[in-house]
C-alpha cells in the first residue's frame, strides 16, 4: 500500500507539459490516467488485505471457539490436565498473534 501511495504522488508530480525542440508534449491525460489507476489498484489491495483479515480472524474466531469447547471439560487425570494446558498455551499464543496483527494493522 504504502509503495503504491508513493508511485501515486510520484505521478501527480509529473511535469505535465514538455518542450523538445518544436513540439510541445502534454502529457495531463497520461498522468490523469495513471493517477486513476493507481487509485484504483490501491483500492484493490485494500479490499483484498481486509479479505485475507476477515479470513484469518474468522479462522482464529473457530479455533478459539474449538478451545474454549476444550476448557469447559474438568480435567479428570493428568493427561486431562496436560491437554487444558496444552490448549491455554494455544490461546496465548492466538492472542499474542491477534495483538500483533492488530498493532500493525492499525500502525
Amino acid at each position: 500500500m504504502c509503495c503504491c501511495s508513493r508511485k501515486l504522488e510520484e505521478v501527480q508530480e509529473m511535469v505535465r507539459y514538455n518542450n523538445i525542440d518544436m513540439i510541445c508534449m502534454d502529457s495531463t491525460h497520461l498522468v490523469t490516467s495513471l493517477t486513476h489507476e493507481t487509485q484504483e489498484w490501491i483500492q484493490l489491495f485494500g479490499k483484498l488485505l481486509h479479505e485475507m483479515a476477515k479470513d484469518s480472524l474468522h479462522a482464529m474466531q473457530s479455533k478459539l471457539d474449538r478451545f474454549s469447547d476444550d476448557l469447559i471439560t474438568d480435567p479428570g487425570d493428568l493427561e486431562d490436565l496436560k491437554s487444558v494446558l496444552q490448549v491455554c498455551r494455544l490461546v496465548v499464543v492466538i492472542v499474542v498473534a491477534l495483538v500483533v496483527l492488530g498493532y500493525f494493522f492499525i500502525n
